[in-house]
């Protein structure tokens, strides 16, 4: 029997070098364990504006849409034309490697 979902999507946030067109969330470019479209929308925020060298960026209408697809467990990409590319990925509670305990993080190793 699955899972009941939690209220809070489950997403993964993966940043690739490579351009829109050509980037991929793979294990290697995992960066991120979000809950919630809250913190989906402050990770892509605050990468995009790393990725841009603007801290000053303005996203709100962004942040206004990316919020509304973590909501529906829509994946999100984003990011520079030139890359990198900021990939938030819904992952199903049953099939996140978070909930295994073999790759959870304890005291500073995985």
């Amino acid at each position: 029997m699955a899972r009941k979902q939690t209220e809070e999507p489950h997403y993964h946030g993966h940043v690739d070098a490579a351009r829109l067109a050509d980037s991929e969330a793979q294990r290697s470019n995992f960066q991120a364990a979000l809950n919630g479209p809250d913190e989906v929308v402050e990770w892509l925020s605050s990468e995009l504006r790393k990725a841009a060298s603007n801290p000053d960026m303005s996203l709100v209408d962004e942040g206004q849409l990316w919020h509304q697809f973590a909501t529906e467990r829509e994946p999100i990409t984003t990011g520079l034309q030139t890359g990198p590319t900021l990939m938030a990925v819904p992952i199903p509670e049953d099939r996140c490697p978070c909930e295994r305990p073999e790759l959870r993080t304890v005291r500073g190793r995985s």
